[in-house]
Order: C-alpha cells, then sequence, then structure tokens
C-alpha cells in the first residue's frame, strides 16, 4: 500500500522503505518499519504518546527532538485531513490537500517563478 501512497501522494519522493541510519553505531531501520510497529503498540503507550504530544513539556530531557517533531508533523496532517473532511470536503479534494502538502519547496518556487513571467508578459 505504501508503494501506492509514495506514488500519488509523494511523487516517488518518499523515504519510508529506505534504510536510514540509527542512533547507535551499525544500527539502522527502515521508517516504515517503526511506523508498523507503532500501528501494534499497546493502548496505553498510544495514550501515553498523545499525552506527550498534547503536553511536550513532560517529555523526558533525553527524548530525541528531531523524532518528536517528525511525529507532530504527522498528527498535523492528520489533523488538516480530518478538518477537510469535517468541512464536507470530498476525498478527492481532501487528497489533493495532502498532495499540496508534500511538494517539495522547489515546485512551489517554480509556480512562483512561473506566475511572475506571466505578469511580466
Amino acid at each position: 500500500m505504501y508503494n501506492k501512497v509514495n506514488n500519488i501522494v509523494f511523487e516517488g519522493r518518499g523515504l519510508l522503505l529506505v534504510e536510514q541510519p540509527g542512533l547507535g553505531s551499525g544500527t539502522s531501520f527502515s521508517p516504515i518499519d517503526t511506523l508498523n510497529d507503532g500501528a501494534h503498540v499497546s493502548f496505553p503507550a498510544f495514550l501515553t504518546c498523545m499525552g506527550l504530544i498534547k503536553n511536550p513539556q513532560f517529555l523526558p530531557q533525553s527524548f530525541q527532538r528531531r523524532y518528536f517533531q517528525h511525529v507532530t508533523t504527522y498528527c498535523n496532517y492528520l489533523d488538516y485531513m480530518h478538518g477537510m473532511f469535517e468541512a464536507g470536503k470530498s476525498k478527492a479534494d481532501v487528497l489533493a490537500g495532502v498532495k499540496h502538502l508534500h511538494k517539495p519547496a522547489s515546485y512551489w518556487k517554480q509556480q512562483q517563478e512561473k506566475a511572475r513571467q506571466k505578469t511580466t508578459s
């Protein structure tokens, strides 16, 4: 299923299947495995994570900020999608919005340049 998401939403730029360096020496992981493990987490652990996201002041000092920011980004995407569906948007509209959220900065710079060229010609 991820391959389809990668092709449609990320336009092939997704990195969930790519091995990433771990925090320890000689360790690596693929983000998709981490997400899969998270999908099968216990209910108390899930509630703990939700609590930490809502109350970051309780995070241990050793907690990796980068990971917390990553998880927060995904939670924001879910909130965005939920809000669009709540507002009565269609599945196609929500998908288009999510695709726009995942466009690289270079895409938006190209769009700005094209718009600038149209206004000057």
